[in-house]
């Protein structure tokens, strides 16, 4: 009897782990920023990962070729960009993991 309640506890505290990992789970989106005008990289642009109700969840910057990347919580997010002096654009996670934004 013994032996087989340690063996439902070590089972048990296996199938737990497991939940936890696949819970713990994040994608990663990566993706390049040009300026549609003169076609160069933009540097320092900011992305944001917002929720379906707004709130901010991660964000990162730009480096130096215009690119970025992102691990985010949830594919039910959108991905806004903003630079100063533009207008700011959103994109649905849903459509893509790699962005190539103009």
């Amino acid at each position: 009897m013994k032996k087989l309640i340690r063996i439902i506890s070590v089972l048990s505290l296996c199938l737990i782990q497991s939940i936890m990992m696949v819970m713990a789970q994040t994608s990663v989106v990566r993706g390049k920023v040009i300026s549609s005008t003169d076609k160069l990289p933009m540097v320092g642009l900011t992305v944001v990962e917002k929720s379906t109700d707004n709130r901010v969840v991660g964000g990162a910057l730009t480096n130096l070729d215009g690119e970025f990347v992102l691990k985010i919580m949830n594919t039910n997010n959108r991905l806004e960009f903003s630079y100063i002096g533009f207008k700011s654009e959103i994109r649905s996670l849903k459509s893509s993991t790699e962005f190539n934004v103009v």
